[in-house]
């Protein structure tokens, strides 16, 4: 779904960065596409893992350390994560953004290290009110998962955005 939404809206952008890229799958996923692609993560291994694959892969804290932009900025699966993802996202000097997270999870059903759950018009007021202008936003079903000894349905959705110029 995030790929598809790249290839789809990538337009003229040169340049895409992955925020929290973890081991490169989506990195991988874009090769085909007439993009300069990197990423960024926090993890050793998952870092280990898509050098190993060939991808521009840098071991960094995004959230405090400085690093580079392209013309897309990729956040999947990393927003839900922040302790304050509003002030990130207002703050953070991009001009197309694709971001995604689960689209189902609740306060009483969500992934431990989740900090924060979204429904679909939660996840669209998030961005438009860190100064977002939402060109699409997709949803697709994630098959069932377990969360605090719970069965759900688990759902994702994904949103491209630009800065309004």
């Amino acid at each position: 779904m995030v790929a598809d939404l790249i290839a789809e809206h990538c337009g003229d952008a040169q340049t895409l960065c992955d925020l929290g890229c973890g081991d490169g799958s989506l990195l991988v996923a874009l090769r085909g596409l007439p993009l300069t692609t990197w990423g960024y993560d926090a993890g050793a291994q998952n870092v280990r893992v898509a050098l190993a694959a060939g991808l521009d892969v840098s071991r960094c804290d995004f959230l405090t350390e400085p690093v580079e932009l392209g013309d897309i900025v990729v956040m999947s699966e990393v927003l839900e994560h922040l302790v304050d993802p509003h002030s990130f996202l207002a703050g953070m000097a991009a001009t197309k953004l694709v971001a995604s997270s689960p689209s189902s999870e609740t306060g009483d059903w969500h992934y431990r290290h989740h900090a924060w759950a979204w429904d679909e018009a939660g996840y669209r007021a998030l961005l438009e009110g860190a100064g977002w202008a939402v060109v699409e936003q997709r949803t697709c079903y994630g098959g069932i998962n377990v969360h605090g000894g719970r069965h759900g349905e688990q759902h994702f959705q994904a949103i491209i955005a630009e800065r309004p110029q």
